[in-house]
């Protein structure tokens, strides 16, 4: 699966000083995260000290009544559930590894993909340069036998 939001610069923030129970424009981030169904975002918000239970959006509801009214069991469980938390932040953090590892993988075999063209593209001009002395003369005459303007400049 893949992780679209980027947690670290998250992460950032908060330890930047970034209240995860800030309202945005009237809008509360772990109420978006439950609107959006996204568990693992709920247990991040969580995990950085936003508040599940007291803290109410625009229709004086908790993330947790919202969680329990839509029938997101999941979500619920996380906010109620500390060990059940502690789980679903592990896998999220493996598949942040996982998401590290690969952009690592990328990097390297662009950067590998980039001297092995740069060896190959040496090597054509070796050959071309090799070729084009050992053969322009018998070239030039081939070329001046049909196009007389070819070898006039001699």
């Amino acid at each position: 699966k893949k992780v679209p939001f980027k947690y670290d610069e998250l992460g950032a923030a908060f330890k930047g000083g970034t209240n995860p129970n800030a309202a945005f424009n009237g809008v509360m981030p772990l109420h978006t995260a439950v609107n959006m169904k996204d568990t693992a975002m709920c247990a991040f918000l969580v995990d950085w000290g936003a508040d599940a239970l007291e803290r109410v959006d625009h229709t004086k509801r908790t993330a947790l009544e919202l969680a329990k009214e839509r029938k997101l069991d999941k979500i619920a469980r996380v906010f109620e559930d500390a060990e059940y938390r502690s789980k679903v932040l592990g896998i999220l953090r493996a598949e942040l590894d996982r998401t590290a590892e690969r952009r690592v993988t990328v990097k390297r075999r662009k950067a590998l993909f980039g001297a092995a063209f740069a060896l190959f593209m040496a090597v054509v001009s070796t050959v071309c340069a090799y070729v084009s002395m050992r053969i322009s003369p018998a070239l030039e005459a081939w070329l001046g036998q049909y196009f007389p303007w070819f070898s006039e400049g001699e």
